[in-house]
């Protein structure tokens, strides 16, 4: 079995089972078509079956970038209260050893961009957001939320990233901006009916 990411070469290192039979697996993903090739952290979950586990990031994929010069996931662990621990190495001499953890978060308000299909879902409350391009690159994180009226905004800025999002509950209607610097692209959501948005990828 073999699980693309972003049309790029990716390496399983480690592999974890949680209570429920679920399956874990972690590596370094390919995020970057440059020729100084960038790596960061990948995971992919599967059902007891094999299956990538739909409930999981995007599809059962998640990319966490640590740092603008490369990441390797090299082992994972499974705590108690069922969240996922991942350690690994950063290209970055700042962060010579990382360590990440997953929280179990619920999602409550999504966009997806009306011309590609992108999508960026987050949590009203936390702040935690999670945007995949649906053709395998996604990021997540926790941004500063702003609720007035109707409207929900949210910022990070970020060494790796600056992600800005506007969202209009009494218009439905929301936009995002995600730079990620590391791969010097800028992806926008444009989303004009934020009450037919499906937060799942279709392609």
């Amino acid at each position: 079995m073999t699980t693309d990411f972003f049309n790029g070469d990716d390496l399983g290192t480690d592999v974890a089972l949680q209570a429920d039979g679920k399956i874990i697996v972690v590596g370094q993903i390919k995020t970057s078509s440059r020729f100084d090739e960038v790596y960061h952290f990948g995971l992919a979950r599967y059902t007891s079956a094999g299956s990538l586990d739909a409930t999981f990031g995007s599809g059962g994929k998640v990319i966490t970038i640590v740092s603008n010069d490369g990441d390797r996931a090299t082992g994972v662990a499974i705590q108690s209260d069922g969240r996922i621990v991942v350690a690994g190495q950063a290209s970055n001499s700042d962060f010579p050893g990382v360590l990440a953890r997953y929280n179990n978060v619920v999602f409550d308000t999504c966009i997806r961009d009306d011309s590609n299909g992108s999508i960026l879902t987050l949590n009203s409350i936390t702040g935690d957001y999670l945007f995949t391009t649906c053709s395998g690159l996604t990021i997540g994180g926790t941004g500063t939320l702003i609720k007035k009226g109707g409207i929900i905004t949210l910022q990070h800025y970020g060494p790796d990233r600056r992600v800005i999002v506007k969202i209009d509950m009494s218009a439905n209607k929301g936009n995002a901006s995600i730079q990620i610097f590391s791969q010097g692209m800028t992806f926008t959501i444009m989303d004009r009916n934020t009450a037919n948005s499906f937060c799942v990828c279709t392609s």
